[in-house]
């Protein structure tokens, strides 16, 4: 997607500038509370998988702990985990990854201001969740020097989130979403 000419040029959008992780990027797992739940499945499969450096995992909850220990993820061996994004910063960390999969796609309370004080430090975000965070004045004023802003979800408008309604139905049924 192009930047239209209304656009400062200083809101970066990812579809403009590769929007991938590279291999050089040291990631920041935003994941408050999320650690010993589903809803960290994304930041799970970042430090199983990813071919980034994971800088640390931030989660107040849980901050100084074991998480290899708390996770059963063994490649995630020696990765701090911090209570804020400074801490991540500190670190070296140069991406926020919200790393929670949270249920209708919703971010989490307090995660907004973690995010706008990575971007006003010159840090990128990846979003996973619904909602197009690239096109949210606030979050794109924030953004400073060449960071960005990568959406991975695109999904059409008008999309809604499942409501369950196939639980009500009487005959069998297979459920085959992710």
């Amino acid at each position: 997607m192009a930047l239209t000419a209304c656009w400062p040029s200083r809101w970066r959008r990812a579809e403009t500038l590769g929007g991938m992780i590279r291999s050089t990027n040291r990631l920041a797992l935003l994941m408050h509370g999320h650690l010993r739940d589903r809803h960290g499945k994304m930041g799970f499969g970042l430090l199983r998988y990813s071919d980034a450096t994971v800088a640390c995992v931030i989660d107040a909850d849980d901050a100084g702990g074991d998480l290899a220990a708390i996770t059963g993820i063994a490649s995630a061996s020696g990765v701090p985990i911090v209570r804020s994004v400074d801490e991540a910063r500190a670190l070296g960390a140069d991406v926020l990854v919200v790393a929670v999969a949270t249920s209708g796609g919703v971010l989490p309370a307090g995660y907004r201001e973690e995010i706008l004080g990575a971007l006003t430090n010159g840090m990128s975000l990846v979003n996973g969740l619904h909602g197009r965070y690239a096109d949210d004045p606030e979050y794109a004023s924030a953004l400073v020097h060449d960071a960005w802003i990568w959406d991975v979800r695109q999904e059409p408008s008008g999309l809604v989130s499942g409501r369950g309604l196939a639980a009500s139905l009487a005959c069998r049924r297979v459920l085959t979403v992710g």
